[in-house]
């Protein structure tokens, strides 16, 4: 059994060069250093299917990955809650407004 999770972050775009400075620097090496495989980092488009509208003041970026057990899952729930979110929230308050999914995968 292996699972997904997904960490999606709405970002002010105030702080969006410290914000993926941050992603790449400490969140994704945390949660690989946790066990996560495939790590795939994105920018959330769903706002921009019609064009970005000039005066957006937010944006969207999602961090997926794979874990093989429930453990493993329960471990990087650990980590995200435990430290990683409440450094990303000691940092920009709520400039940066986190949520994580944790999925089964039923077929890939």
């Amino acid at each position: 059994m292996c699972f997904l999770i997904n960490t999606t972050f709405a970002i002010d775009s105030g702080v969006k060069e410290g914000f993926l400075c941050w992603l790449h620097q400490r969140f994704i090496p945390a949660v690989k250093d946790n066990g996560a495989a495939d790590v795939v980092a994105s920018r959330v488009i769903g706002q921009m299917l019609d064009g970005p509208l000039p005066d957006d003041e937010t944006e969207a970026y999602a961090c997926q990955f794979q874990v093989k057990s429930r453990e493993a899952a329960a471990k990087l729930a650990d980590c995200i809650s435990g430290y990683i979110i409440p450094e990303c929230r000691a940092s920009w308050a709520d400039r940066v407004l986190p949520f994580t999914t944790f999925m089964e995968i039923l077929e890939k």
